[in-house]
């Protein structure tokens, strides 16, 4: 699985985020996301037993992962961190509807983490049309929040600006 590196926006040379996609079939795709953090700067929401659905994921560390059909104006957005907790949800357009609706056309299996990489796998109608999406961090730090993507091209961070999605599901 070849792997992208994360852009902070604001300058952080102390961390590296790094995120991938594997294609398992028509169906299923391993999304992979590792991080270098010497100094254990980020604040990771504690591991619990249960995973769940949950709103709000990304107000504290997550992984972030936005996809769409190329030809689609509607796309999806999956959170997930370490305290096994996630939520995928739809919108028909940029960041229409809010609050977001959760979706259930694809569905979130095998979250797995470790001390640096986590991995999730996502079953759902990919087939063979071709999606492209991006992948996406928000890291929470002692007295402030980076937001991290393949790709910044506003004045401030912005994960659904579809013109930065680079990659292809």
């Amino acid at each position: 699985m070849a792997l992208v590196t994360l852009q902070s926006f604001q300058p952080e040379a102390s961390i590296q985020l790094q995120a991938g996609v594997q294609v398992l079939g028509l169906h299923e795709r391993l999304f992979q996301f590792s991080w270098h953090d010497p100094e254990q700067k980020i604040i990771w929401p504690k591991t619990e037993n249960l995973p769940q659905r949950r709103d709000e994921i990304w107000k504290h560390s997550c992984f972030e992962v936005f996809w769409g059909e190329f030809s689609a104006t509607s796309y999806w957005e999956l959170n997930l961190n370490p305290s096994q907790h996630w939520n995928l949800y739809r919108f028909k357009s940029e960041r229409s509807p809010q609050p977001p609706t959760p979706d259930h056309t694809f569905v979130v299996e095998g979250i797995q983490w470790a001390a640096t990489k986590a991995e999730v796998l996502v079953k759902g109608p990919w087939g063979n049309t071709g999606f492209q999406g991006t992948f996406c961090a928000v890291t929470e730090l002692a007295n402030e929040k980076l937001y991290w993507a393949t790709t910044h091209s506003s004045s401030k961070p912005d994960f659904h600006r579809r013109m930065d999605w680079q990659q292809r599901f």
